[in-house]
């Protein structure tokens, strides 16, 4: 069936979804009128002038003009209100046409024994043979007012709104965003902003959902329902866990319709990826999102406390990723602890410290923490006292250059670029060129001539 043919089949009775009309409990006896009236019109002029505030033109005075007590007996009728409806109806918009095809009276049924319209009635024109009144693709507000500018109905009204068959298609949840950016107008016929916000932690963020009005009469009906958050496809893979920094990194915004700030740090904690705090922060009464049980990495057996030194050695995992130094510090730096490093560790650290399979700048500041010792001991430059610290051999001023280019990385445990600069600046002291044989001074400019001008004057790289 064509989608056209289903626009008007939006027209809903009360078992249907929204409301054409609500039967009212002062309704007028017809029947029992057959015959005093020549055409509906009388008493319902605003019918084929347009005036929706004259369908029910007839007034307890007009009743009067019979029912004064003499004629008939006076009657206590007040005429009914319009219904509560959200229906796009008018009288006047719709071509002239005998009263009884929307109004049908039954088969020998009494002059005068109207009947209130319903769905079939307007079906016999628009979309005969429909098969499905909330079928997918079906444009709404063709026949439905907005829920925002439906002001008439009633909380009990909106809850019987039924659920369109596309929205029990499997997997909707995690796709309705699509279908709401191609005809948000459709989804404004039975939600506001308060239907939204039940699940979407970032709905301040999303413009769609921003367009739609509030409504206490939908919030007290979302107050107490959680929200849901469908688990992606790309969440079920076995990798997931190890692997879903990529797409964080790459578009937070999509984790943040179900995701906070919390959700992140229950594994992360609070030193966890920047890109963490562009989650939202969830408020008391609003949705928390999908929260979890922290989980450590794999290998973060029941033992791994007592057993994590070769795999904190080694870096694998990164331990950075979750742990700041001070949680490490924590417990080694405890009483109770003795340390993270064995006795007498400090006695023969030296070859721990020059060797590359250690990385001492993990825990330590290698030109402070290490120079504030040296120089106590008088092993550094500025404490020492007679012996050299390199071993004490006399000769290694002159061959220390070997050494410097293969670890300079070691030379800042005591020195700064100052000490090196006493010696090999082209500016001013001893001026050693401290470049070897091969070297080639172009490439490295192309590189970076700022590193170039600590030793050397601007007008010396021209």
């Amino acid at each position: 069936m064509k989608k056209s043919a289903l626009l008007l089949v939006a027209v809903l009775g009360i078992g249907g979804g929204a409301l054409f009309s609500v039967p009212q409990p002062d309704r007028f006896p017809h029947a029992k009128h057959a015959g005093l009236f020549p055409s509906c019109e009388g008493c319902h002029s605003g019918v084929t002038s347009g005036d929706t505030t004259a369908v029910y033109s007839v007034t307890p005075e007009t009743c009067a003009g019979c029912h004064n007590g003499t004629v008939q007996p006076e009657v206590d009728w007040a005429g009914p209100s319009p219904p509560a409806s959200n229906v796009n109806f008018s009288h006047a918009e719709h071509p002239p046409a005998p009263c009884a095809l929307c109004h049908e009276m039954p088969d020998g049924a009494a002059p005068m024994e109207i009947q209130r319209a319903n769905l079939p009635s307007c079906l016999t024109c628009h979309a005969p043979g429909a098969e499905e009144h909330q079928a997918a693709g079906v444009t709404c507000s063709k026949c439905h007012q907005s829920l925002g500018e439906a002001t008439t109905l009633t909380v009990d009204q909106i809850a019987l709104f039924p659920q369109p068959s596309d929205h029990e298609v499997a997997g909707f949840l995690s796709t309705h965003a699509s279908g709401a950016a191609e005809d948000l107008t459709r989804c404004a016929v039975c939600h506001t902003r308060d239907s939204c916000q039940r699940c979407h932690l970032n709905a301040d963020q999303i413009s769609a959902i921003q367009d739609l009005p509030r409504d206490e009469r939908v919030a007290s009906l979302t107050a107490d329902r959680p929200g849901r958050w469908p688990k992606p496809a790309s969440h079920g893979r076995l990798d997931w866990n190890e692997t879903h920094g990529a797409p964080a990194n790459e578009a937070i915004a999509t984790c943040a319709n179900c995701h906070a700030q919390p959700s992140c740090e229950t594994c992360h904690g609070d030193a966890g990826p920047v890109v963490i705090r562009e989650l939202p922060v969830p408020t008391s009464d609003g949705p928390q999102g999908v929260m979890f049980a922290a989980t450590g990495p794999p290998g973060h057996t029941p033992d791994f406390k007592t057993q994590h030194r070769s795999a904190a050695v080694a870096g694998i995992p990164n331990c950075s990723t979750c742990h700041t130094e001070t949680y490490c510090a924590d417990c080694h730096d405890g009483p109770s602890s003795p340390g993270f490093h064995p006795v007498n560790f400090v006695a023969r650290h030296g070859a721990e410290a020059f060797a590359t399979e250690s990385e001492c700048s993990t825990c330590h500041s290698s030109e402070a923490f290490c120079r504030d010792c040296h120089e106590g001991i008088g092993f550094a430059q500025g404490g020492r006292s007679g012996a050299a610290y390199h071993d004490a051999t006399d000769s290694w001023l002159i061959g220390h250059g070997r050494a410097a280019r293969q670890n300079m990385e070691a030379c800042v445990t005591c020195h700064q670029q100052t000490s090196c600069l006493r010696c090999h600046s082209a500016k001013n002291g001893w001026r050693i060129n401290p470049h070897g044989p091969d070297f080639d001074p172009d490439r490295v400019a192309d590189r970076s001539e700022m590193s170039c001008a600590i030793c050397h004057f601007a007008s010396q790289l021209d």
